[in-house]
């Protein structure tokens, strides 16, 4: 059954000018699942929080499926220890001590679940070339007290987001960009009257793939080995942040904790995500990578970040009897 899912796989990605150097590490390229079709991925990211000297882990898993040949759907659960699940009576000791070592560390909890769903509305296909254009919109139900000015909704804020994808084919080489933004909903907790909202953010993402082997396709059973180089520009609001119905404004206490006000404030960074991809009978994947600061930082981590995952596509029984009709 594997040779003929693979052979399945390896015919739609011919079929649909589809390449192993456009499926990004980060971002989402604007080609879809194909109809019918399941897959999971599973997300892992390390680093070191340098103020605490402790490790923090974050680990997704993805269920992907193809609602028709232009529509994809995901859904993420989130598991980490980056966060606690509300929080403490004292506040403010709270936001200037929790990322220090003296302060007791956040245990591991589910974050959260993210819902995903992309189009793709337009596609232009030439021999070994393609362009590509989608659009997106995503939401999430976090269950902890995300603490920083920068939302994501990969599990860390309840929210919704959406935007633009453009991707480009040429030979060996896949380009995309993606245009987003994110608006996180209002964190409240009602036993200290808490009032928690990370900033309002916009998004670029650049996203580069090489494909350095093979240098062309033989069959589905060859070794696939992508190079990515991926950019991301973001800005972000500053956080809200209130109790007991006044607002705290934690600029009065930037000498104070200056590390406490730098995670509040509004930001813009650009991070570089570099990694490399291996993909096996063109049904599964492995991508080992790299985050990196390039101006600026990001404070919902430290860098260097250290990634990998894995992907894998599932099939439903019902699908073979279009698989026994493929010979390669």
């Amino acid at each position: 059954m594997g040779k003929k899912i693979a052979a399945y796989l390896f015919l739609w990605i011919i079929s649909n000018n589809v390449a192993g150097q456009e499926l990004f590490p980060h971002a989402e390229p604007a080609s879809t699942v194909p109809k019918g079709v399941s897959g999971l991925r599973f997300f892992y990211e390390r680093y070191n929080e340098q103020t605490s000297n402790r490790l923090k882990d974050s680990y997704h898993l993805r269920y992907m499926y193809g609602i028709t040949s232009k529509w994809t759907v995901m859904a993420t659960l989130g598991v980490s220890n980056h966060h606690y699940s509300k929080f403490p009576t004292d506040l403010l000791p709270y936001f200037f001590n929790h990322h220090l070592r003296s302060y007791p560390p956040a245990g591991y909890g589910i974050e959260g679940i993210n819902i995903y769903s992309k189009y793709r509305f337009f596609s232009l296909d030439k021999y070994h070339q393609h362009l590509r254009l989608a659009v997106f919109a995503e939401g999430c139900k976090s269950f902890i007290a995300h603490d920083d000015a920068e939302p994501t909704l990969m599990t860390d804020n309840s929210g919704y987001g959406g935007g633009l994808i453009s991707t480009y084919l040429l030979g060996r080489f896949a380009t995309s960009v993606t245009l987003g933004f994110i608006h996180p909903l209002m964190y409240k907790q009602s036993d200290i009257q808490v009032r928690f909202q990370s900033g309002d953010a916009t998004y670029m993402e650049i996203s580069t793939g090489y494909r350095i082997w093979p240098l062309t396709y033989q069959s589905y059973s060859d070794l696939n080995i992508n190079l990515y180089a991926e950019f991301m520009f973001k800005q972000y609001g500053e956080a809200y942040v209130e109790q007991y119905g006044q607002q705290i404004d934690f600029a009065s206490y930037a000498q104070y904790s200056p590390y406490t006000y730098m995670t509040l404030k509004a930001n813009a960074y650009i991070a570089g995500m570099f990694a490399v991809q291996f993909i096996s009978n063109s049904t599964s994947r492995v991508d080992i990578g790299v985050t990196l600061a390039l101006k600026d930082r990001s404070y919902n981590y430290w860098a260097p970040m250290f990634t990998m995952q894995y992907q894998t596509y599932l099939y439903k029984n019902k699908k073979n009897k279009k698989l026994n009709q493929v010979k390669m």
